[in-house]
């Protein structure tokens, strides 16, 4: 690996500890198709819905970024924002006044390397049209919460409680409800605001555009939606775009926008009336298509989500209560009854636990590029990580095993989508061998300009290892069948 520092290794020792923890008594997957028909007895459980709401913080997820690489003394980036579903952008909670009412971020992979768009690209405002006021977030009640696949801002005022939920709904698409509820018996007429710019800065000595050659994205409105489209960048060290990659946020209820080319920015505004004691949502999605092709697709399924919101929420926190009951499906330190964890030791443990989950599926990153099959990499905030590495591979896929089949088992097979054959090409005397590292772009040799794509070399053979654990948990011997 060309980059050893204290944080890869604190996550690859959680991958460790959830490969030991998942190999000694973790129960056998449920496989995808399961888990619908699991779905009846998840939402009739008190025990599992109730599951997810016991984590609270076990990441710390706030943060605000001011530069696009927002980096730490080894040049990785601030923050741990929340990543889910093979998503390629992340979110993170606010830790500041002039930041409250926006997930910031977002933290985009740029093809190969992370950076930061905006320092809050979608911050909410509310105003009372009645008497003028303003409700200034930073003087509210405030309640922050990160759950396992889920952010959450609460606001709470005399008059109005204001309530802000993430969550990832498929893999290029967050979910933002945004619930405004009147406390007092009399009609409340709002006026609401959403505002956001990009940074302009990469680092702390250099602007973007000048840093980076022909870096010039630009915002608009498309269909009453803000669409950021993201030129094409080849900045092999840097940052990479291939010119029809967009960032797109698009709201269920109908605003006025105005668009600040030059600076940016933009501004959408809507007014809405409640009643005495009444509420009210709003859906927003973010969403990060890397190519025209992701684009077409995902206005599609923003269709669907926006017809049936609380059906895809709904999914999502089946999922994830799906992979806390697996991972702590261990008994020997989990009440058999409740799931409950009594003693400090099974506390920490079951908390060890979960902070492994949550470390694996925000390192999954969807198929895309020259990735045939979604992959789990050792870092999504690491400078060179985000790929996936035969090494690393082995390891994420037993760690995942056990509450994420699917996977684990495309984890394994990215790798082998890639294995030496005898007429290859360019190295045909490394027949069978499994490279090190495979990434959104090929290198040059193989057609590529990505510079993290590396063949030279390969690592200790733990493939079969992987794949004997994988089936150890997946085998179901009455249908012979994995």
């Amino acid at each position: 690996m060309r980059l050893k520092n204290r944080n890869y290794s604190k996550i690859l020792l959680l991958f460790f500890i959830a490969a030991i923890l998942g190999k000694f008594g973790f129960a056998s997957v449920v496989q995808k198709n399961e888990l619908k028909s699991k779905a009846t007895t998840l939402k009739t459980s008190s025990v599992q819905k109730n599951i997810v709401q016991q984590f609270v913080n076990v990441l710390d997820r706030k943060g605000t970024p001011t530069l696009m690489q927002d980096f730490d003394k080894y040049s990785n980036q601030h923050f741990n924002p929340l990543f889910d579903a093979g998503s390629w952008h992340g979110f993170l909670l606010p830790d500041r006044d002039t930041s409250y009412g926006a997930f910031t971020g977002p933290l985009i992979v740029a093809e190969e390397y992370s950076i930061y768009l905006a320092d809050k690209l979608e911050r909410i405002s509310l105003y009372n049209l009645d008497n003028l006021q303003v409700f200034y977030l930073s003087k509210a009640k405030i309640t922050t919460k990160a759950f396992p696949g889920q952010l959450l801002q609460i606001y709470e005022f005399k008059q109005l409680t204001l309530e802000l939920s993430l969550q990832f709904v498929n893999n290029r698409s967050a979910l933002i409800t945004t619930k405004i509820i009147n406390k007092q018996a009399s009609a409340l007429n709002l006026q609401i605001d959403w505002q956001g710019q990009l940074l302009t800065k990469l680092n702390d000595n250099k602007i973007a555009e000048k840093a980076l050659i022909n870096w010039h994205p630009k915002i608009s409105e498309q269909n009453g939606a803000i669409e950021i489209a993201l030129n094409k960048v080849r900045a092999k060290w840097t940052l990479l775009s291939s010119g029809s990659a967009k960032y797109h946020i698009q709201r269920s209820i109908d605003t006025q926008t105005k668009i600040n080319p030059k600076g940016l920015n933009y501004q959408s505004t809507t007014k809405i009336s409640l009643l005495g004691h009444q509420s009210t949502k709003i859906f927003t999605t973010q969403s990060y298509w890397l190519n025209a092709q992701e684009h077409k697709q995902g206005l599609t399924k923003l269709t669907r989500i926006f017809q049936q919101p609380d059906y895809f929420l709904q999914q999502t926190n089946l999922r994830w209560q799906h992979y806390l009951t697996k991972a702590l499906a261990n008994k020997s330190f989990a009440s058999t009854t409740s799931n409950t964890f009594t003693s400090k030791a099974q506390q920490s443990t079951a908390a060890l636990v979960v902070k492994s989950v949550e470390t694996l599926i925000g390192n999954w990153r969807s198929a895309a590029g020259a990735l045939k099959h979604d992959i789990v990499s050792p870092s999504v905030t690491a400078r060179w990580f985000n790929g996936a590495w035969a090494w690393d591979s082995w390891k994420h896929a037993v760690a995942m095993a056990s509450f994420n089949a699917e996977i684990a088992k495309a984890n394994i097979e990215a790798m082998f989508d890639y294995q030496i054959t005898d007429n290859d090409a360019v190295r045909p005397q490394d027949s069978g061998m499994i490279i090190d590292a495979i990434f959104y772009n090929k290198d040059q040799q193989r057609g590529g300009d990505g510079g993290n794509w590396n063949e030279r070399n390969s690592k200790p053979p733990l493939a079969t290892w992987a794949v004997w654990q994988f089936g150890s948990y997946t085998y179901k011997p009455t249908t012979n069948s994995y």
